[in-house]
């Protein structure tokens, strides 16, 4: 006997063809921040080929159908993922697989931050040619993993065409005390037209949506989280009676008259263990939900109840400090996010009924005040050299666009308004 896995084909349920295995040049692959596109030479008598990479351990399997090449997408910044490669053709009516390639290492290229003054040199030596310089704090877009020392980079002004090499002592990454981090995700716009229609104050959902697709290639839109995944009421003369801890304040569609609204974190976290539920992946994510309304340290001085939302083993505590934010990105995380674009301000106070399906168990009233303007984005980063924090922005303004912003936001100014609205996070973690 011999591991099925040893042999070839996924499992012994995979026909067999007598197919060679797929070559590869000496440039087999070429990439981004967030996606490798693999290259391989044709195999004779092939119909189709199925291109595989290897994600946390386990083999994931796309058919490149005729092409020979594969364009493998979401994948992590500066990272190096295991691919490989076979060919098939049809054999008494059913898709037959011949010899798997060798495993071949493709590597995202992502940026990092110079901690030590130095040089650009030309090849992987001190004795080399000088081909540029990098000051202390100057970002660079690193092209392969550090090797015997080294960083491959692309030069500064260069478009990606030309390389040089740094120490990897002399940037960010080097030791476990970073003081940059850029996850570059791509975050999708609230307010255009990627997987529905418009949802002009539905930031929440659009934040969720965009770690599930770019950060674990879960293929959801805003749209669906929104439809059915958020429960919204609508206001009635100006008066709401649902507590936004449970319950989206007025519509993500629109706004109530001049005035948007939105919901809190433990709504979120809802969504994402709902979905992930649904899914059938549920047991393969971590869902952290972090906020003052759990300890009730909040302007409103209330704590919500987590037993009357479906969060199954989501793991609650009350919010993140700064120092907390950034661990959490340093563990390549990226929290979702509560705070304001202006210094937030009271929009309105509402007197809520206790003991309704959407508010506060108990009996009796009491209040809460909504502070505006509200927003929710993907935190993605941290820049100490320039103190601020790097989001991804899922409000663009602009409907013709797909995809959000990547924007810098001091840390004082952010920290404000985010404490100001009760440290709310919602993060999701592979296991």
């Amino acid at each position: 006997y011999v591991p099925t896995s040893c042999l070839n084909g996924n499992s012994s349920s995979d026909p067999v063809a007598d197919l060679a295995a797929p070559t590869f040049n000496s440039y087999f692959y070429n990439s981004d921040t967030n996606s490798a596109t693999l290259m391989w030479n044709g195999v004779s008598g092939a119909e189709g080929y199925e291109a595989s990479i290897q994600i946390d351990g386990k083999w994931v399997a796309y058919d490149a159908k005729t092409s020979k090449s594969y364009k493998f997408t979401n994948l992590a910044s500066c990272t190096g993922f295991k691919t490989r490669v076979r060919a098939y053709k049809t054999v008494n009516g059913q898709k037959a697989y011949g010899k798997y390639s060798t495993s071949v290492t493709v590597v995202t290229d992502g940026y990092v931050k110079c901690t030590t003054a130095t040089p650009i040199y030309a090849s992987a030596s001190t004795g080399s040619t000088k081909v540029g310089n990098l000051s202390v704090g100057d970002t660079i877009m690193q092209t392969d993993l550090p090797a015997n020392g080294w960083t491959k980079v692309f030069l500064p002004n260069s478009n990606g065409t030309q390389i040089g090499y740094v120490p990897t002592s002399c940037i960010n990454g080097s030791s476990n005390t970073a003081s940059y981090v850029n996850h570059d995700l791509s975050v999708i716009n609230q307010d255009g037209y990627l997987g529905g229609n418009p949802a002009v104050l539905g930031c929440e959902e659009t934040a969720l949506a965009s770690v599930l697709n770019y950060q674990f290639g879960i293929n959801v839109s805003k749209n669906t989280l929104i439809n059915y995944y958020m429960p919204e009421q609508a206001f009635s003369n100006g008066t709401i009676n649902v507590d936004p801890n449970y319950c989206f304040w007025g519509s993500p569609y629109h706004m109530e008259g001049s005035v948007g609204y939105g919901c809190y974190a433990p709504l979120i976290a809802q969504s994402a263990n709902q979905y992930l539920k649904a899914i059938g992946v549920r047991g393969n994510y971590n869902i952290a939900l972090n906020t003052d309304y759990y300890t009730g340290n909040n302007v409103n001085n209330l704590k919500f109840d987590p037993t009357k939302l479906d969060l199954g083993d989501t793991k609650v505590s009350g919010g993140l400090d700064l120092s907390g934010l950034k661990k959490e990105l340093d563990k390549g995380n990226n929290p979702i996010i509560w705070y304001s674009e202006v210094d937030p301000y009271a929009v309105c106070t509402q007197t809520l009924t206790a003991g309704q399906q959407y508010t506060n168990p108990g009996s009796g009233t009491y209040k809460f005040t909504w502070y505006g303007r509200q927003h929710t984005v993907v935190l993605m980063g941290y820049d100490d050299a320039n103190k601020c924090f790097i989001i991804g922005n899922v409000e663009n303004f602009d409907r013709t666009s797909y995809y959000g912003l990547t924007q810098t936001i001091s840390y004082d100014k952010f920290m404000d308004s985010y404490n100001t609205l009760g440290r709310q996070t919602v993060i999701i973690s592979k296991k």
